[in-house]
């Protein structure tokens, strides 16, 4: 993420994103493919680092 946004504000913005990506990289490229497990790992470190 660009330097500057604060995290804990912008993640709920964000998490709904990833989800699509994630979505859409499953039907495309398949559940297995190199960026279909970044993108699910970019959205589970998303919802790690979440404040409450």
């Amino acid at each position: 993420m660009e330097k500057g946004i604060d995290f804990c504000k912008r993640s709920s913005d964000a998490e709904p994103l990833y989800i699509e990506a994630l979505e859409i990289a499953e039907q495309r490229l398949g559940a297995n493919h190199p960026n279909t497990i970044t993108y699910r790992e970019n959205l589970e470190y998303l919802r790690r680092n979440r404040q409450p």
